[in-house]
This record gives structure tokens, sequence and C-alpha cells, in this order.
């Protein structure tokens, strides 16, 4: 289980050292603070400039063009190039909310010319009604009015009614269309004037990138300097004296006390209370880290129940290879994990990203040498062909495979739960549901007493033990099989959620007929057409493939997931918990690989 045990931690002091004492726990970065005082203005504002740092950057980061970047201590108003950047950006968005609108209008206002109108009164009462009639609708318009079509496609035709006021309901068949007193001409001008602003605001946002660095430096400062307020704004203190609280992982306390009888502090370090809730710290090898992004993704485990990461990380990685289905895609996901590997080995999260792209690459080849999927071809060496243990065009082997993959998945959460509820009567619950499950499987497979034996026991211990309620009386044995009969009502959830995993055989069988579906399309082109078949048919199967690669990768990461935090969680965790986040600096920390 790497879920770390935690200790509350009350550390209590003279006021006028709780700057550094806050400072020095700031440093020590292992604390997860729990608030005890209510002043969060100064927080408050800080997080502010924190999120317009954190804008600015985002907006000069996702620029196309970098310069090179700004070097040297030379003292520079960060602050003010960080206002620069974001008044930059909102005169841009500004700008390019106007250039949508003009485009559109323009677009409307094209087909009727350009033309400007008169002053009020030229042609006495006399105006112009403008309409977009189609043309099935155009002999419906009232012989009474004067009109004239001034431009026709396949929208309609474009009428101008002259009349001194608009047209009665009826007399044309469809309502007015508004084109604003603003010339075609003028309308143009003005977008030719904004592409012309919008030319030079992007060329000073390119001018700004070269503090990029200089602003991620600044950042990491600035949310260093928020966190700081936040551990003071969280701290009480009354009569002279302050107190800090928090969770520490059980390991530290000694190392913390220590500390604190050096810094001539009260130390206090004690188990949690009945009924608190703890955040949980998930702590996990390097190499099996990525789990714990896959589980959070959807939520944290709560502190007195299990990590589910390893298992989500081997689940997830199975499952991704199982709905991918083809070597060759896995190589060229490989090839780009390859390409982008400094990219995600920066930081502690893109390495374990990037340990996960290599084991989906990993079991990806490996299950796609199972299917016997090269890019939709089949091997032709005898030695691919003998490692094609598995037939995607066998239906009934690979529905055994795929519910097989989800009794296996359900089985192992059960497990759990039936661990974690030791020594008390729900674990036999845990234990029906395991029997059922496993006993529905084995009489599907043709081993019918044995399953059918299973299940009805595993159905008795669902009845018999759901209820909670004591039994004393008649009435209470009542209510305590009627709470077993509504637990055991959840088979069909069981049902649905192990035949959910069919969607593996699925999406895998719909991967794999796309890129054969691809290949005898292309092969059929060029066969058709001599000379030219040959650049149509690898464009075919370039954008082909392309396509269906994109697919399976998006179909893998949702659809593995899905799997697991719905169907797998659904029978493994109870309760959930939220993350121990630590009270820490950022500046000037390290970490290795």
């Amino acid at each position: 289980m790497s879920i770390v045990a935690l200790k509350k931690v009350t550390l209590f002091g003279p006021v006028a050292e709780k700057a550094s004492v806050l400072g020095w726990l700031q440093e020590y970065g292992k604390l997860h603070l729990l608030p005890l005082g209510a002043n969060h203005w100064k927080e408050q504002a800080k997080s502010k400039e924190v999120e317009r740092s954190r804008w600015a950057l985002k907006y000069l980061e996702d620029c196309p063009r970098h310069r090179r970047q700004a070097e040297g201590t030379k003292e520079t108003d960060i602050r003010g190039i960080v206002e620069e950047v974001l008044a930059n950006k909102d005169k841009r968005d500004a700008l390019t909310d106007r250039l949508d609108w003009l485009n559109k209008h323009i677009e409307d206002l094209e087909p009727w010319g350009d033309f400007e109108w008169s002053e009020e009164g030229a042609f006495g009462e006399l105006r112009l009604w403008f309409y977009v009639v189609p043309h099935y609708m155009v002999k419906q318009i009232d012989a009474g009015l004067i009109w004239e079509e001034v431009h026709r496609d396949y929208q309609g035709a474009y009428v101008v009614v002259i009349h001194s006021e608009e047209p009665k309901v009826g007399a044309v068949p469809v309502p007015r269309a508004h084109t604003g007193s603003i010339p075609l001409s003028k309308l143009k001008a003005e977008r030719e004037e904004i592409w012309t602003a919008l030319e030079d605001l992007e060329a000073e946002r390119e001018s700004k990138t070269r503090w990029i660095e200089r602003l991620r430096v600044e950042l990491v400062r600035e949310e260093d300097q928020a966190t700081y307020l936040r551990g003071l704004a969280q701290a009480w203190e009354g009569e002279g004296i302050f107190a800090v609280q928090g969770w520490l992982p059980a390991l530290e306390c000694r190392r913390l006390e220590e500390e604190a009888v050096l810094r001539g502090l009260a130390c206090l370090c004690e188990e949690a209370a009945e009924g608190e809730k703890p955040p949980t710290l998930l702590e996990n090898p390097k190499a099996l880290s990525g789990g714990e992004a896959l589980i959070q993704f959807y939520q944290t485990p709560a502190y007195d129940g299990w990590d589910p990461s390893r298992v989500v990380f081997f689940s997830f990685t199975l499952f991704f290879a199982m709905i991918l289905s083809d070597a060759g895609y896995a190589l060229v996901l490989g090839g780009l994990l390859w390409l982008f590997r400094g990219r995600l080995g920066r930081d502690q999260a893109g390495y374990r990203m990037r340990t996960l792209g290599w084991c989906l690459v990993g079991c990806s080849v490996a299950y796609g040498v199972l299917v016997g999927s090269y890019f939709g071809v089949s091997p032709s060496s005898r030695w691919l062909q003998r490692l094609n243990l598995l037939d995607m065009n066998n239906f009934d082997q690979m529905m055994v495979v795929s519910v097989g993959v989800g009794v296996a998945h359900v089985a192992i959460g059960l497990m759990v739960k039936l661990w974690q509820r030791r020594g008390k009567p729900s674990m036999f619950v845990s234990v029906g549901w395991l029997l059922g499950i496993v006993g529905g499987f084995l009489a599907w497979r043709g081993s019918v007493p044995l399953g059918s034996g299973m299940m009805a026991s595993g159905g008795v211990l669902i009845v018999g033990l759901s209820g909670e309620r004591p039994v004393r009386s008649f009435w209470d044995g009542l209510r305590h099989l009627l709470a077993g009969l509504l637990a055991l009502a959840d088979v069909s959830k069981a049902f649905g959620d192990i035949l959910s995993y069919l969607r593996l055989f699925a999406l895998g069988l719909a991967s794999a007929s796309l890129a054969v579906t691809f290949n005898k399309l292309a092969a059929d082109v060029w066969v058709s057409m001599p000379g030219v078949g040959l650049v149509m048919a690898a464009l075919i199967l370039l954008l082909g493939h392309a396509l269906n690669f994109a697919l399976s990768i998006v179909s893998g990461v949702v659809h593995g997931l899905r799997l697991n935090v719905i169907e797998f969680f659904n029978w493994s965790l109870s309760d959930e918990g939220y993350p121990f986040q630590a009270y820490r600096k950022k500046e000037e920390q390290t970490w290795s690989k």
C-alpha cells in the first residue's frame, strides 16, 4: 500500500518568530498546512499577481516565434513587462473579436454591393428594404411593391424593395435582412487597419518573448511568495504566541521535533483523531509513478483506502494496447515519443508521462505482434506468424479475451476491498461478489456446475450479510433480508460493467478494420489509375493511416481511463479523498531522474 502514513503536527512559538518559522517550514517543504487563521486578503492579492504573470507567460510561450532569451543580471521591471504583455493580449483579443465581426458582416454585405446611404429625405419618404428570398419564393413577393433583384446565389435572390415604410408581414415571404449603415468600402478599410494593427501587436509580442525565461523565474518567485503569504494567513496568533498546524509524513516527525527544539518551538505530533480525514499522499517507485497522474485525473483515493495507481498503471497500459491493436502504429508512437523525449524529461510530471509512454509503446508492440497486424497488413514472415496467437476476426476468441480481462480486473478490485474489510462481516460481501462474477464467467465458458455453485454461494453471502442492522426481532430480520435483496439487485450493474470491457475488442477491431480498408482502397486506386494512381494511393495511405492512428490514440486514452476510473473504481474504491499539498518552495528546487 503506497498511501503514506501521516500525523497531525502543531508548532507553537512566540509571535516574533512567526515569519521566520513559516519561511523555514516552506524551505522544509514536507507539511500540508491546515487553516487556523482567517486573514487571507494579502494572499488573495498576491494570488492575482501570480495569475496575471501566468497568463502573460502562457501568452508569450504560445507565440509561434521566439526571440533569443535575455541574459545577464541587469535589473528589469518584470512586473511592468507583465502588464505590457497583458495589455498587448487585451488589445489583440479585442481586435480579433472586431475582425471576426467585420469578416462576417462583410461576407453578408458583399452580395448587396458597395453603396452609401443618402442623407435622410433625399428621396422624400422612400427608403430601401433588403431581403434574401429563396428562389422558389420570389414569385410570392407582393406585385404592388417596387423591387429589384441585385444579386443571386445558392442562398436565393437578393431583393431590394423601395417603399416609404417596411412592407407588411406577408408582402415579402421572408423577414428583412439587416445590412447596417456602414458602407462595404469603409468596413473593408477598417478591416485593413485591424490587420495592420494585429501585425504590429504580433511583432511587439514576439519582441517580448526574449523575457520568457526571466518571467518563468519571476513566476516561481511570485508563487513562492504567494505560498508564504498563505502560510502566514493560515497560522493562528494570540496573546503573544502563534500556532501552525498541518499534516506530516509520520517518518518525518522525529526530524521536525528535533529541529523545533533547536528553534525554541513547542512541537506536538499526534495521530489523526476519529472522524478526521487527512489528505492523501501517494508514494510509488519512479518507474510506476505515472499511475498517480492517471488516477488523480479522476479522483484521489481516501486516506484510509488504498492506492490503485500501480494496478491502473498496468491495466491502462494493457487496455491501450488492446485498443490500438497494431504493432506498426505502436512503433510510430514510439518514434514520436523519441522525438519529444527532451521536452518530456524537463520535470517530474514529464518524466512520469515519458515512462508511461514507453510502457504503452512496449505493450502495444507486443499485443500488435500477438494479433498479427502491422499497419493493417498480416505478416508474411513465418516466425512472426508463429507469434500471431490471436485472431481479431475470431469473434468468439476475442470476446472471451475481453470479458476475461474484465473479470480479472474487477476481481482484483474486489480482492483488495476484501483485504481492507478483513475481520469484518462485510468482507464476505466482497467474497460473494467475487464468487458471483468469477462463477458467471466459468458458467459462460461451459463449467456450468462449478460456475452455478459459485454464483449461488455468492448470492447467499450477498443477501445474508449486506444488511448492517443488528437482528434482534422478526422485523429486524425482515429489514436485513430486504437490504440484502436490494444489494443483490446490483447484479445488473456487475453484468453491465463486465460487458463494458467488450469495448476493448470492439475498438481494436474497428482500428484494424479501418487500417485494412485504407490499404485495400489504396491498392484499388493504384491498379485502376496507372501512373497518377501511385500518388493517389500514397496520399490515401498517408492520410488514412494518420486519421486511424489519431482516432486509435484518442480511443485508447479515453476508454482505457474510463474502464479504470468507472468500472474498476466501482468495485474497488469506496470513498474519495483530497490530495496532500506540501507547503514548500519551488525556487531553486532540483529534481533528479
